[in-house]
Formats: structure tokens, C-alpha cells, sequence
């Protein structure tokens, strides 16, 4: 049976308050003329919204406040193996409402995942003890009384240690601990929700980046953008859903904004309260990077010229105020970073800010908060099909192949590859939209990882 987007659509969408018991609200789907659930790989749950024609007086009949709960269900293709997904939000406000006629509304509702707005009602203060993964593991199931997944290949760099929580919301104490572990490489660790798993997903730019982009499972699917070819309405074959519908750079390459950011060269400070006693050290980023190259963590092939590649920083320029002053702008201090620490404060055990006897793992603290900045360098919003999105464990977190003509061969028809444009991209941020007319579209924030020239095909 062929497959198109207008197959998926949304199967129920009930609206629950103790306001109401006993009398749910069921929307008929038709009503919901847009839905939009967002992910983001910096975030552990999910937002979105819903665009409602009210033609009842739901608002004011059942009255709408910000704490209702919300069930949606999308239903896959008729006859399909792929299986319903539900997923719980809570209303959080009417973003808009606007009069259509007299006896009809458009009103716009945010929402966001159930455990989220759970969060944001409570803090912490409270202590926790062990590696970081395990740390994550307790404060979820205490407070949410939620499981994770961990997809990284390898357990954390840094040993166990104490977290006394400042009186923060859960997850804001979580994205404290996800930025304190680094793979051991020194890459920085990933904690997100995504649409189809019940689970929340532990991950790190190590993992994620060594593995294929999951649509080179057979040649001739990878994504192809060419303005004369955008039409992902429907398909009737596979390939049909791979071609991409709109192509909008969001940043550009600029070497300037990279160096002002401390990518190139940065200096860390730390100065230890218990000893006072201070260390520091100098940061260039190519070095990491050609490191993560050559031990194969990052895609490209040890043949090529590591610095063909689209995540990585180029340090040719080599400038001064004299030719006798000249030096590569990766051995300027762009940036420098100061910060206090204290080793030792318990006896048996790290506190939270305990680096100070291992200035190494401090270090892979700073080159995994480089990485982070130097992944944005080049992001490119794309809309395409949203069918594959719905089956299997796909969505942000994942690298996708991207294949873009040669402006000046795409009008002569010689069908050309652009070797910088093309190549590989993680998927960083994803929205789902889903349409009253059953359509289905992803529109992606994609980070460029590799260049074309530079991937074994």
C-alpha cells in the first residue's frame, strides 16, 4: 500500500480538568485546524500548540485556565504496523483568540508535556550522591516518577559525586548535572524528549555523531532540495518523501563571531578557595576537534583534510599588527574564563565544583561547553514529509544526508553535487505540524556536521 503524509492524522483529542469530572471534553479532530509539537534537543520535554475553532463556546462554557491536561493520539496509516502514539500535555494559556463571526472563535492554546509543567510548580533542595547518569536516574523517578533512556556508547568522564540542589525546579537541577558530565572524550551530553518515545533520552555528541545518518540505509534516499523539485504533499513511493520542500539558511560561516566566542583560543581560570591556590590553561578548539577527527568521533575519513570538514574551526589566518607579531588566530586569547572552585569540601566524596585535583577533567568541562557553541556555527531550517518522523526511533538527536545541486548545474540540467552545501546534518530542533486536512510536515533546525567531500558514499 502506498504511503502519503495525508494518512496520518490526529485519532482523539480529549481535554481533562477535576473542574469537569466525568465530562471530558472530546474535540472532534476536525476542529483542530493546526497542531505543532516542538522538540528540541536541548530540552527534555515537549511544547507545542493547537489553533481550535470553537464553534461551541468551549472556552467560556467549560472555561479554559491553564492547568488542564490534554491527550492527544496520532494514528498511523490504515492497514500500517506502525502503532498510535499518545502523548499527555498541560494547557498552559489562550495564547490568542480572535472572532471569526459572531457564533464562531479561532482560539490559539499552548501547551507542554504533563512532567514539565510539573517542574515549574516545584523546587529542590536536596542532596544527591553518585555519577551523573545516576543522579539524572533518581531525581526523575523521585519527582516525576519517570524512567530515561541513556543512548551514550560510554559511561560518563567524571567519577561520583555529591550535588547539594539550590532550591532549583528538577530539570533545571538535571540540566545542571548534564552540564557537568562530558563523554570521555570531552564532548559535551544531550537530555531530550522526542515525539514517539515514552522514555526521555540521555545521548552525547560522541554517540550521536559517530553514527550514520539513518537515511543512507539504501542509496537514493538521501534529501534533495532543488526548487524545481519540492512537491511533499504526497508520495506513492518512498523516495517521494525525500525531497525538501524549503531550504532557509538561519547562520552562516563567519570566522569573526567564532573567534569572538572563544572557539579558537580562550583562556579558563579556576581558583580553588580551599587550597588558594590556581590553575589555568589555554583552549583551542582545532586541537580538540582534530582529535574527536582522527579517533573517528566525528564523521569524515582520515584521508581527507580534517579541516574540509563543516564541524571544525579554520585557524589559517595568521595575523598581527606587524609581520613580526603574526600568529594564527587560534593562539589569540579571545576570550577568558574565570571561575571558583573548592576542592575537598567532603572527605570521602566530589562536591559539584570539585575539579580541582584533576585540572584535566575540568578542561573536558570547558571543551564540551566549545563544542556546544561551535555546533550552531551552521543551521539550516528545512520542511519536509513527516511520515518517516512518526515510524521508528527518528527525530532530533539523528544525523540526516543531505544532497544539494550546483546552482549553475541545476539550471543546465547537468544534475551537479554543491560539496559544501551537501552532506551530513543533525537534526537539533524538530515541529511537527499537523493539519485538519490530515497532513503531516517536519520542519527542521539542522545542524551542518560534515561536508559532502568529505563522507564515504
Amino acid at each position: 500500500m502506498a504511503i502519503d503524509q495525508s494518512q496520518y492524522r490526529i485519532k482523539e483529542f480529549i481535554i481533562s480538568s477535576d473542574r469537569f469530572p466525568g465530562q471530558d471534553l472530546e474535540i472532534n479532530p476536525v476542529l483542530i485546524s493546526e497542531l505543532n509539537i516542538f522538540e528540541n534537543i536541548e530540552f527534555p520535554y515537549l511544547t507545542g500548540n493547537f489553533l481550535l475553532k470553537d464553534d461551541n463556546g468551549i472556552r467560556s462554557s467549560f472555561g479554559i485556565y491553564g492547568n488542564e491536561e490534554v491527550n492527544i493520539t496520532i494514528e498511523g496509516p490504515v492497514g500500517s504496523d506502525i502503532e498510535s502514539i499518545t502523548k499527555t500535555f498541560m494547557i498552559t494559556k489562550v495564547e490568542e483568540s480572535s472572532k471569526v463571526n459572531d457564533r464562531e472563535s479561532m482560539d490559539l492554546y499552548t501547551i507542554i508535556e504533563k512532567h514539565a509543567y510539573l517542574n515549574y510548580i516545584q523546587k529542590v533542595s536536596k542532596k544527591f550522591e553518585g555519577k551523573g547518569e545516576k543522579i539524572i536516574e533518581r531525581i526523575l523517578y523521585n519527582y516525576f516518577n519517570m524512567d530515561y533512556e541513556i543512548k551514550s556508547s560510554l559511561p560518563s568522564l567524571q567519577p561520583a559525586f555529591r550535588y547539594i540542589i539550590p532550591d532549583l525546579t528538577p530539570l533545571d537541577a538535571i540540566e545542571m548535572i548534564r552540564d557537568r558530565i562530558t563523554s570521555p572524550q570531552g564532548t559535551p551530553y544531550f537530555f531530550y524528549s522526542t515525539l514517539r518515545s515514552d522514555k526521555l533520552i540521555l545521548n552525547d555528541f560522541e554517540t550521536i555523531f559517530s553514527t550514520k545518518p539513518w537515511n543512507t540505509f539504501k542509496k537514493g534516499f538521501e534529501y534533495i532540495y532543488s526548487s524545481t523539485n519540492t512537491n511533499t504533499s504526497k508520495g506513492s513511493r518512498p523516495q517521494d518523501f525525500f525531497y525538501i520542500k524549503n531550504w532557509k539558511p538561519l547562520s552562516l560561516e563567519s570566522v569573526l563571531n567564532v573567534a569572538m566566542d572563544g572557539a579558537y583560543g580562550s583562556k579558563f581560570q579556576v581558583l580553588d578557595l580551599t587550597s588558594a591556590g590556581a590553575y589555568e590553561f589555554l583552549y583551542n578548539s582545532v586541537n580538540t576537534l582534530e582529535n574527536l577527527y582522527y579517533t573517528g568521533k566525528i564523521p569524515g575519513t582520515i584521508q581527507r583534510n580534517f579541516k574540509d570538514q563543516a564541524l571544525t574551526v579554520d585557524d589559517s589566518l595568521v595575523i598581527g599588527k606587524t609581520e613580526n607579531d603574526e600568529k594564527s588566530v587560534g593562539d589569540y586569547t579571545s576570550r577568558f574564563y574565570s571561575t571558583i572552585a573548592a576542592s575537598r569540601i567532603f572527605d570521602t566524596i566530589n562536591g559539584y565544583h570539585d575539579h580541582s585535583e584533576d585540572a584535566g577533567k575540568y578542561q573536558k568541562k570547558m571543551e564540551s561547553k566549545s563544542l556546544r557553541n561551535i555546533m550552531l556555527r551552521s543551521v539550516v531550517n528545512i520542511d519536509v514529509a513527516g511520515v518517516p518522523y512518526l515510524q521508528e526511533e527518528r527525530g532530533i538527536g539523528n544525523l540526516i544526508r543531505v544532497l544539494v545541486p550546483l546552482s549553475s548545474s541545476a539550471d543546465k540540467g547537468e544534475g551537479l553535487i554543491d560539496q559544501k552545501l551537501s552532506g551530513d546534518y543533525l537534526i537539533y530542533q524538530l515541529r511537527h505540524v499537523f493539519t485538519n486536512e490530515g497532513s503531516h510536515t517536519a520542519a527542521m533546525n539542522i545542524v551542518k556536521v560534515t561536508n559532502r567531500e568529505g563522507i564515504d558514499v
